[in-house]
């Protein structure tokens, strides 16, 4: 669990964990897009997440998707939403 905490400890984590929350799975292309960033530094991100057991992948073709493998994420995230609109 520290390790989730700790990985979703980063703003451009959290922004891709919010984007997998609304679209279920994206591809890296499509999540390089959303943020703005450079597709080394989004794929560094993917990959930590990844290790950390917060996502899964899958290639379809020369793409590579993401989905959340665990569900807690969202949960965390929630939490962090309730707690930044509080007073």
């Amino acid at each position: 669990m520290a390790d989730r905490l700790r990985v979703l400890g980063h703003p451009d984590r959290l922004r891709l964990l919010a984007l997998l929350e609304r679209e279920k799975n994206a591809p890296v292309h499509a999540m390089t897009e959303a943020l703005g960033r450079p597709q080394a530094a989004v794929s560094r991100h993917l990959a930590q997440m990844r290790r950390a057991g917060v996502l899964r992948a899958e290639r379809r073709g020369q793409e590579v998707w993401y989905a959340v493998a665990d569900p807690n994420a969202f949960t965390i995230l929630r939490c962090i939403r309730s707690h930044q609109q509080a007073p």
